[in-house]
């Protein structure tokens, strides 16, 4: 099977307009939260990072059209012709996400660049994962010779329903709180390539080793969570990069339970991983849903043209709400 390169990214979120101000800005841990006009269980207005340039009527699929338009564009310029989207999207299981909205923010991307869109597009619809998902669609497609591959997420919690479903739920970080998290929303894509790196039309940022996803059996049933889907998807990916892994990209955002899922498959791979710095996007930034993972590829693939990465080589773990648990290895470029 041909080399899968990672030829551009983009991205956008409340800390950046470009995926290099985003990855600047994660580095540096920028975060900047502002009150919402919900208001919570106790009468206060929830906090979450945001996109202000973003008018608060604008909601829906209209705001993750705003949200995903930029960070598109940034991966497109150069190219002609349809371009073949695999995206992730908000988890359809979570409040406020309607039926509708998928095609919705399909219609409105294809519209917005002005550029067709292959038949062949595909849509995943479940949180952090989602990212993973995305992109094992992707590569099939690019081994495919689907045209102008472009892998990505978008996700807002700007959302009545979304924010009251994480308020009754004590999930939201606040003095009330012991276990909560900020709330995000931004976009992340990447464009893909599989060929020889010689043959693409520019040097690529990065070469994707591998991508797995698994599910995660406990969930729905009446048992503990012990990390089995994840310790086995980490496990294949280290396989799959030899267990030279010194750098992680995590999608822990601050709840507990995902501290503990990735801390019991971080410690039964251990003999695998190398004493890696961990890199948490979404503590530093918010969370970011379905964006989460495909942003972490954009910020490693910009801190190694930077020159500031810890490491040539980076795991990216996600784990969904619900049971979709996935992640993927990435390399810079030769």
């Amino acid at each position: 099977m041909k080399a899968t390169w990672v030829t551009r990214v983009g991205a956008r979120s409340p800390q950046g307009m470009s995926a290099l101000q985003v990855a600047m800005s994660a580095r540096t841990g920028a975060l900047a939260p502002s009150a919402t006009p919900f208001l919570d269980q106790h009468g206060e207005r929830i906090g979450m990072s945001r996109a202000r340039a973003i008018p608060d009527e604008v909601v829906g699929a209209a705001r993750l059209i705003r949200l995903a338009v930029p960070a598109l564009a940034e991966v497109v310029v150069g190219s002609e012709g349809p371009l073949t989207l695999s995206l992730a999207l908000p988890d359809r299981d979570r409040p406020g996400q309607t039926a509708e909205l998928a095609g919705l923010v399909l219609a409105g991307l294809a519209v917005a660049l002005g550029r067709p869109l292959d038949p062949r597009s595909s849509l995943v619809r479940a949180g952090h994962a989602g990212g993973a998902l995305a992109l094992e669609a992707a590569v099939r497609l690019a081994a495919e010779g689907a045209p102008n591959v472009i892998v990505g997420g978008v996700d807002s919690y700007f959302d009545a329903e979304s924010l009251r479903w994480l308020d009754e739920g004590d999930r939201l970080h606040s003095s009330q709180a012991d276990d909560g998290f900020i709330p995000g929303e931004g976009a992340a894509f990447a464009a893909l390539g599989a060929a020889d790196s010689r043959s693409l039309p520019q040097r690529p940022l990065a070469r994707l080793i591998a991508v797995e996803s698994a599910v995660e059996p406990t969930w729905g049933a009446d048992l503990p969570n012990v990390g089995q889907a994840l310790t086995g998807v980490v496990r294949r990916l280290l396989t799959a990069a030899g267990g030279e892994v010194r750098w992680v990209i995590n999608d822990c955002s601050g709840e507990q339970h995902r501290e503990r899922e990735w801390y019991r498959a971080a410690l039964r791979a251990e003999e695998m991983l190398q004493a890696p710095v961990r890199t948490d996007p979404s503590r530093l930034g918010g969370d970011l849903g379905a964006a989460t993972g495909l942003l972490g590829l954009a910020v490693a693939c910009t801190w190694w043209s930077a020159g500031c990465a810890p490491s040539s080589r980076c795991l990216v773990s996600l784990a969904s709400d619900g049971a979709e648990r996935g992640g993927f290895v990435v390399e810079e470029a030769p």
